[in-house]
């Protein structure tokens, strides 16, 4: 295992986690080279209603379409290696954010989710479906019992979301990254845990969205 700002990495997937995953009403997908420019002008777009609690947002000032062309790279390079994947959000064809699972704690057996929708779709259940679709192929790798969701404690937003989808609160800790400095001005500096085990995880969730 290699040191992270969480500890101890765990080893990579045996395999990489699907580039495609379908649900109701979105679709996760790979970034392509061709999502640059839209992804630039949706995070460009969303800078203010992302700042209060994603700390890599008051970096997005001023990126150009080439530097997301090359962190779409890395991005798909880490995700062939089994150790995460960052999937644009699709809705009727238009990219309305992203969604991902990645190995980031040192549990074996957990994926950690992440998430970020733009402003214009919030409160229309699109974070919560892309939870579930997250949490359905993590389930499909055999050597993951449960998958985690941690937002800061102010972030009632996304504490809403993990309820939604079925995730149990199990407890609440300082946030590793405030001691390295990395912060969102909205954030208290305490994370909140839920998780989702997959004896709890419901597969009929689709008729329920």
């Amino acid at each position: 295992m290699t040191e992270s700002p969480f500890g101890p990495q765990p080893s990579p997937l045996t395999r990489p986690i699907s580039g495609h995953l379908s649900g109701p009403t979105i679709e996760l997908r790979r970034f392509t080279s061709d999502d640059a420019m839209t992804l630039s002008e949706l995070v460009a777009s969303n800078l203010n209603h992302l700042r209060p609690f994603m700390p890599w947002a008051s970096g997005e000032m001023g990126r150009s379409p080439d530097d997301y062309g090359a962190l779409i790279s890395a991005w798909n390079d880490e995700m062939a290696s089994g150790m995460s994947a960052f999937l644009a959000i699709i809705r009727r064809e238009e990219m309305i954010g992203s969604a991902g699972l990645h190995r980031r704690r040192p549990d074996q057996a957990s994926l950690e989710i992440g998430y970020w929708v733009a402003e214009h779709v919030t409160r229309q259940g699109v974070a919560t479906q892309a939870t579930l679709l997250l949490a359905e192929e993590a389930f499909a790798h055999h050597e993951i019992d449960r998958v985690e969701l941690y937002c800061d404690k102010s972030n009632r937003a996304s504490a809403a979301v993990a309820r939604k989808a079925g995730f149990r609160f199990v407890g609440s800790q300082p946030d590793p990254l405030h001691a390295l400095g990395i912060t969102a001005p909205g954030q208290s500096g305490v994370e909140i845990c839920s998780v989702l085990s997959r004896a709890a995880f419901n597969h009929a969730w689709r008729s329920k969205v």
